[in-house]
């Protein structure tokens, strides 16, 4: 933890880095305030958390995408996953927050558990495997001559690690960082031009990331053990990922975006989410809690058929 504090004070610069923990707390701070619903009082959510729930362990997937800045040498998610671990691994959740009363295993730093109650009030196991891509906070170094196999291998491992927990299954799969114009997820540093922008051309050529998260997805259609729920956080992900995702999984919920959110907001979304997700929010009470920081997240198909906007502030 002193690690992950000293890499969240330097990274993009402690102004900046304390700008993102306090626009976190705000999130922690309002969501207590919107409540949570009763399952068994709305059929359509309390079919989705039955499937969710059914095997008596809950997998969530929650993968940071490579989150640079290019053109500027920041990498921002470790910054983030440093608040993100602080909340999640509270030993008592304040009042109204769910997300929270985790333990860090001992010999897998990437995995977290809990116990938490079902709609019928047995107890249930959840798992949460966190992933990240970059090795540090800066760009430059991860993608030098003396540290850019390292940093592939490492993102690579992550990609891996992602997909095979959507293959296994994962009732939960979440995505923050980057869309990479639907090339994503992407868990590597990005493939630049000449000027030091993305090239978003090689990625419209080369959607490895797309195609490889949706093959996962299918194997674990296959093996009759769908994903349930898929939050894709990044720029424009319905019209970059939503066709694609409903042919593969019909019946899922879908998070998405209509517009490119600030990698500030992805994170915050991918919290509440989580947080929803563990509090057994419905429809409204999900909604409102999406939209605690910003109101830029769109939900297709969560509990019920249909699209829900958020509402501009």
């Amino acid at each position: 933890m002193k690690i992950l504090a000293l890499i969240f004070l330097f990274a993009v610069g402690t102004a900046k880095a304390a700008t993102l923990a306090q626009e976190f707390q705000l999130t922690l701070n309002a969501l207590p305030r919107i409540g949570i619903d009763s399952p068994k009082a709305e059929p359509a959510c309390l079919k989705r958390y039955t499937e969710i729930q059914k095997d008596g362990v809950l997998n969530i997937i929650f993968g940071l995408g490579y989150s640079d800045g290019t053109p500027g040498n920041n990498v921002y998610e470790l910054a983030f996953a440093e608040i993100f671990i602080r909340a999640l691994t509270q030993p008592r959740c304040p009042a109204g927050l769910f997300a929270c009363g985790f333990t860090r295993s001992p010999t897998d730093a990437g995995l977290f558990t809990k116990t938490a109650r079902n709609v019928d009030g047995q107890s249930y196991r959840v798992e949460l495997r966190l992933v990240t891509g970059s090795l540090s906070v800066d760009n430059n170094w991860n993608t030098s001559a003396a540290n850019l196999a390292r940093q592939q291998t490492h993102c690579k491992a992550a990609g891996d690690t992602f997909n095979s927990a959507i293959e296994s299954g994962a009732e939960v799969v979440i995505y923050a960082g980057h869309a990479r114009d639907g090339a994503g997820p992407d868990f590597c540093p990005p493939v630049k031009r000449a000027d030091g922008h993305t090239d978003y051309d090689w990625y419209h050529r080369n959607k490895i990331g797309k195609w490889r998260m949706l093959n996962s997805m299918q194997k674990a259609a296959d093996a009759k053990k769908p994903n349930q729920m898929v939050g894709m956080l990044a720029c424009y992900t319905r019209r970059h990922f939503e066709k694609n995702l409903k042919v593969v999984l019909p019946k899922a919920a879908l998070l998405g975006t209509d517009i490119g959110p600030k990698l500030s907001e992805v994170y915050y979304y991918a919290y509440s989410a989580i947080d929803s997700v563990l509090g057994m929010r419905c429809q409204d009470k999900m909604r409102e809690a999406l939209d605690v920081f910003s109101p830029h997240t769109v939900m297709v198909n969560m509990f019920n058929p249909g699209i829900i906007q958020g509402v501009p502030h």
